[in-house]
């Protein structure tokens, strides 16, 4: 099968298939992005002409392929088959971050990242069959090499991204003067408003600037009542952005899609998004064009401190200020036991040279309760051993003295 004004065809291998399987489901409920994708062509049978009726016609294949990794009744709700189940039903169709599913399902991050990997290749294969089955040739597909292009430009941000605690409102600030200089060259009117001075985020500076430049000078350009309301807000358990601005009737934020490089900058922003956790969603109506962009909070979780030294537990309260993480101080392995009687934390972060019983017993002693085991410990000390800290059954271990950005980065995989 060719594409409908494609210049030439080209080969399309399993390996092109299987981005475009995860590039759709990603983007699962983007009409505007579904309804024009190759892979969209290749397993729709809807007219072309038609492309709402073939984006959702898309979408009921991706729903479909998940429901059929649904276990059977009988299956226990702790089996292997549905927690993969979970991990795509999660993931892709409630659109939860992959910490998030990590919070929910109680996986350690390698093992979230190796059971999604392997239900992806399920859906692939299945996807696979059914072109396979309806006697089409996907060889026959030109490839999207833009989207090849900023795929893995994401995949170099995502191994590079520096996690940090931001105040939104400061970031948005430091970037207006960018911004400036085009809204007065289109005679454009930028109105900030913000519910506070202090809507503090954990994300990467460069990335969410980068968004908020895009955003905004998209925006500005294609105002037509020369005026572009910013906001800024949070609410309980989210953090929203949003642009708002008047278009001709009409028009659509998804005309054109590609700039003078192929990538167009709202492509650049919702892919950045996602690696930051948050989600972007446009709307249009009364010759009004709004993008939302949101974060969702996860649930307040406790983060148990080990440690004899008060001084580095008031350090580690400073650099968790608006994250989500409460922090609880006991000096001594004692302390921590009594604690833990009474509320069950989500994290120890465990000093190993404690006064009266040192690290490596208490680990040994928590691991060896039932009550306690389950409960993911970081060893956190000068003393490294990483190896034994394993052994021993903790879930990760730092060297002191830890930064901020090595703090976040470890408790990623809790919801940090």
């Amino acid at each position: 099968m060719t594409l409908p004004n494609s210049p030439q065809s080209q080969t399309l291998d399993y390996e092109q298939f299987t981005r475009w399987v995860h590039e759709t489901l990603g983007r699962l409920y983007d009409s505007a992005f579904l309804q024009n994708h190759p892979l969209t062509r290749i397993l729709t049978s809807s007219d072309g002409n038609h492309s709402q009726t073939r984006s959702q016609e898309m979408r009921r294949i991706l729903l479909g392929a998940i429901e059929t990794l649904r276990p059977k009744a009988g299956i226990p709700a702790q089996s292997p088959d549905w927690r993969l189940y979970r991990i795509l039903e999660l993931r892709f169709i409630e659109g939860l971050a992959p910490v998030d599913v990590m919070l929910q399902l109680n996986l350690a991050k390698s093992q979230f990242y190796r059971d999604q990997a392997k239900v992806l290749d399920l859906i692939v294969n299945r996807l696979w069959q059914q072109v396979t089955k309806k006697d089409i040739d996907p060889r026959s597909v030109l490839p999207d090499t833009s989207n090849q292009n900023l795929s893995a430009e994401t995949d170099r941000l995502q191994q590079n991204t520096k996690w940090e605690i931001l105040n939104l409102v400061d970031v948005i600030r430091e970037t207006e003067h960018l911004t400036s200089p085009l809204a007065r060259q289109k005679n454009v009117n930028v109105i900030y408003q913000f519910s506070g001075s202090e809507i503090y985020l954990l994300a990467d500076r460069i990335m969410l600037r980068q968004i908020i430049i895009n955003m905004l000078g998209y925006a500005i350009s294609i105002t037509q009542n020369r005026l572009v309301n910013f906001s800024a807000h949070q609410g309980k358990g989210r953090i929203d952005l949003e642009l708002l601005t008047g278009t001709t009737a009409g028009f659509s934020p998804v005309i054109p899609r590609q700039g003078i490089t192929g990538i167009h900058q709202l492509d650049i922003c919702e892919n950045l998004m996602a690696l930051l956790h948050g989600s972007i969603a446009y709307a249009q109506n009364n010759e009004t064009w709004i993008a939302s962009l949101t974060w969702f909070k996860s649930q307040e979780r406790i983060l148990l401190v080990v440690d004899d030294h008060s001084e580095l537990a008031d350090l580690y309260h400073r650099y968790l200020i608006g994250t989500g993480w409460q922090l609880t101080h006991a000096p001594t392995s004692a302390d921590a036991r009594r604690f833990i009687q009474n509320t069950k934390p989500d994290l120890v972060l465990l000093d190993i040279m404690l006064p009266g019983e040192d690290g490596w017993e208490f680990l040994e002693s928590m691991k060896a309760n039932e009550n306690t085991r389950d409960i993911p410990v970081i060893i956190c000390s000068v003393v490294g051993e990483p190896a034994l800290a394993a052994s021993l059954g903790a879930s990760g271990c730092l060297a002191k003295p830890i930064s901020q950005q090595m703090l976040l980065q470890a408790l990623l995989p809790w919801g940090g």
